[in-house]
């Protein structure tokens, strides 16, 4: 009796986190047509480019959800997962349901925020000071060779946020030439 309470607990924990995981929940409420985003009547999306998107796509049979653009997985479904990783050109896609061609709406792609670094001090450690982004995580990247394309992150021990500006503190990178880059993501 014990491990079904305990399974179904594991099940239960799983079963929130997959709720909570998507960025964009899409219905069609009452077989409507038109779909709702987040319970909004939006005709336009507006995405970050470069960015992976979690939709958690619950309409009816009547009503497949497809994005046209390439970086969609699990496309053109009525219900389930779909992630969506916007590409980093610089074009509009759009969405629509593959059974009512009436039922569609644009996605707008937009560039991902500018970080800019505005000091680097190499001590005992690593200090990147940058322009701050709220919502966004910033990540310091070391390499030794940038024609390889292996960038390592560097462990940040301490963000200090002085208004628009971040102080992280990094342990040092190994090596006596490295280039440094800061990530962001959401």
């Amino acid at each position: 009796m014990l491990q079904r309470t305990v399974i179904r607990a594991v099940v239960g924990l799983l079963l929130g986190y997959l709720a909570q995981a998507a960025d964009i929940r899409v219905e069609t409420p009452g077989g409507q047509y038109q779909f709702l985003f987040n319970g909004t009547n939006a005709a336009t999306l507006t995405l970050v480019r470069g960015q992976t998107y979690t939709f958690q796509v619950d309409t009816t049979a009547q009503h497949p959800f497809q994005i046209q653009s390439p970086g969609v997985v699990n496309n053109e479904i009525t219900t389930g997962l779909m992630t969506y990783t916007v590409p980093t050109n610089n074009a509009s896609y759009i969405y629509n349901c593959t059974i009512h061609p009436w039922m569609y709406g644009d996605i707008i792609t937009v560039p991902p925020p500018e970080v800019r670094i505005l000091n680097l001090t190499l001590g005992k450690d690593l200090v990147v000071s940058s322009t701050r982004i709220p919502d966004w995580n910033l990540q310091a990247e070391y390499s030794t060779n940038l024609q390889q394309s292996l960038w390592v992150s560097l462990p940040i021990g301490t963000n200090r946020v002085s208004g628009d500006r971040v102080d992280s503190i990094c342990g040092r990178p190994e090596g006596e030439a490295v280039f440094i880059r800061l990530k962001a993501t959401r």
